[in-house]
């Protein structure tokens, strides 16, 4: 795991398999999965999105629910 980010009752997990997960704390499950192409290092909320920093210098937008938006 390279990043980590609590957000509420929900737990963002970087790791360096190249994915991001969404976790509900209070359910104790994985919400959502997504493949990124590199491994992930910050994870930082911006109002309703997620900006996702990776090895390879990319930043990915997504929105609260893991849906992607842009590169």
């Amino acid at each position: 795991i390279y990043g980590l980010r609590v957000d509420g009752d929900r737990l963002l997990v970087g790791e360096n398999g190249r994915a991001l997960h969404l976790i509900d704390l209070k359910q104790n499950n994985v919400l959502r999965s997504v493949e990124i192409k590199s491994h992930i290092f910050a994870i930082e909320r911006l109002g309703e999105y997620y900006l996702i920093g990776t090895g390879a210098g990319e930043i990915f937008v997504f929105d609260t629910s893991l849906n992607y938006l842009q590169k």
